[in-house]
């Protein structure tokens, strides 16, 4: 409901939802072998701290020692626990939740796709792009444009 009105504060009332319904799932979510790889490290100490690092500074340029160093580890030994609890690379994780996080910009702001890059910190556009399509199988543009069609097909549905 939130994001199909706009009205003042809608993205930060969708980053405040969003980050609700997380707790929620870690809290009286489905068992945890059904949870996103991602979600696995909230169970361990050293890697959740690594999360909350990335997905509150997700913009930042992160180096992989640098996210090591919060965990209190090894660049070689965080890289391996990272990837063991969940299935992928922290580097790789890392432009995820970038692209997530620019997916929900893209339909609640109207920056363009260069500011949008540079806003959820990929270095250019072309960068983005790729990221993007390769977690979302479309580009931003063509994103925006379904979140905007889907938008108005309820609302004259309605």
């Amino acid at each position: 409901e939130e994001n199909s009105q706009h009205q003042a504060g809608r993205s930060m009332a969708i980053e405040h939802l969003s980050q609700l319904l997380l707790l929620e799932m870690l809290r009286f979510g489905q068992p945890t072998q059904r949870w996103p790889g991602w979600m696995h490290t909230f169970n361990d100490e050293r890697l959740a701290k690594v999360m909350l690092a990335i997905q509150q500074r997700y913009q930042y340029d992160w180096t992989l020692e640098q996210l090591a160093a919060i965990a209190a580890l090894s660049r070689s030994s965080f890289a391996e626990r990272f990837k063991q609890i969940t299935g992928t690379s922290a580097m790789a994780f890392l432009r995820q939740w970038r692209c997530f996080m620019a997916a929900q910009q893209l339909v609640s702001s109207q920056l363009s796709i260069k500011q949008l890059a540079h806003n959820v910190g990929f270095p250019s556009v072309d960068v983005f792009i790729r990221n993007f399509r390769q977690f979302h199988q479309c580009t931003p543009a063509q994103y925006r444009q379904r979140f905007r069609d889907n938008s108005q097909a309820q609302a004259i549905s309605r």
